[in-house]
């Protein structure tokens, strides 16, 4: 109500109503400002006097219109701010605290693809840790990564402790999962001799010049093996042979070695002669042969690896009567176009095989008629 008089003592009374609205005083309580991980999750309790609506905000991106939300779980460690509205048609009042969840010590660990292997062994390093968003890796041989994940690779021989250093907003742990044993390759590696050998009497000697190994397979290239460390081989066919080692050791890390056309194998020269032939009566034909032919009639010889040759027969009485410096050319029988008379004629022969050793027989021959 409000009354105005003027100078000369006139009033006037001017009267209006006024509404009071009751005002929220918004409050809640905690169980806990601060929790620790893997903890999240806090008990709230509403301790507004009175008759209200409610908008609750927690600080990670969710709301909630309950009185009593009760109790809340956050998405993570860090800092949050809950407010809470308490409001009506007219009046509202606001309230808020702040709850920090304390992050967890990382635990650093990790699985390692290989625990041991030969030279170069590449590591593929499987990160295990929690609770941690950097890395630090020790490969143990004054290395290092800070990858997630590394792939690494050992070119020395050795025993390596491999240590992961995981750092997160709650500090930081250490880890390794026992030593990787990278072990040495065995080295195969040879020479021979001779390179050229001559059938069947001939051997190659394989001389064994690997490093690192204690066991040795040898492939001749014919067919035939050998476990010895330097072996001896005889071939017994004609041509060229390839020879491989694979030496091994105690780590199994093996090396294979291969020597392309190591050896040629030739045959080595023989010669025999029979002791009886029949000549062919209808006349000479100058000593020619068929060797597969079984007829019989050209004294001749039976040979491989003859490089040179010369043939002599004899009568009884010590006259020269044929000589031939082909082994390709026998002899048919006759002398001066004449058929011998049958009887036991004297052969000397003499020559070189291809592999260079000098030969000389001598022997009987019966010419049968």
């Amino acid at each position: 109500q409000l009354t105005a008089t003027s100078a000369f003592g006139c009033n006037h009374t001017v009267t209006k109503n006024i509404t009071v609205y009751a005002v929220p005083l918004a409050s809640f309580t905690l169980d806990s400002t601060l929790l620790h991980f893997p903890n999240k999750t806090v008990i709230i309790d509403n301790t507004t006097q009175g008759t209200w609506q409610y908008l609750w905000d927690f600080g990670d991106g969710t709301t909630s219109t309950l009185i009593e939300p009760q109790q809340h779980t956050f998405p993570n460690w860090g800092s949050y701010i809950i407010r809470l509205v308490a409001y009506s048609n007219h009046c509202s009042d606001t309230v808020i605290q702040q709850i920090q969840i304390i992050p967890p010590t990382p635990i650093a660990q990790y699985a390692p693809s290989y625990a041991s292997g030969c030279l170069p062994l590449t590591v593929n390093f499987t990160n295990q840790s929690l609770y941690a968003d950097s890395y630090l890796w020790d490969f143990g041989d004054g290395n290092s990564s800070t990858e997630i994940n590394p792939i690494y690779t050992y070119s020395t021989s050795g025993s390596y402790v491999v240590t992961l250093i995981a750092t997160g907003p709650g500090g930081q742990d250490s880890y390794n999962a026992g030593s990787i044993d990278v072990f040495p390759n065995a080295t195969a590696y040879f020479t021979v001799s001779p390179s050229v050998v001559f059938i069947p009497e001939q051997a190659v000697q394989c001389f064994n010049l690997s490093q690192n190994a204690q066991t040795y397979y040898w492939n001749f290239g014919d067919g035939d093996f050998s476990t010895d460390e330097s072996p001896k081989h005889y071939y017994t066919n004609e041509g060229e042979y390839n020879i491989t080692l694979i030496a091994n050791n105690a780590y199994q890390c093996p090396d294979t070695f291969t020597i392309y056309r190591a050896v040629v194998a030739k045959s080595a020269g023989k010669i025999e002669f029979p002791s009886a032939f029949t000549p062919n009566p209808n006349g000479p034909n100058g000593g020619k042969y068929n060797p597969n032919d079984l007829n019989n009639d050209v004294f001749h010889p039976v040979f491989v690896g003859v490089e040179q040759y010369q043939l002599s027969i004899f009568n009884r009485w010590g006259e020269l009567i044929f000589e031939s410096n082909d082994p390709n050319i026998g002899w048919d029988g006759y002398y001066r176009n004449e058929l011998c008379k049958q009887d036991v004629y004297v052969w000397k022969v003499k020559g070189k095989f291809i592999n260079g050793q000098s030969f000389f027989k001598a022997g009987d021959v019966t010419l049968l008629r």
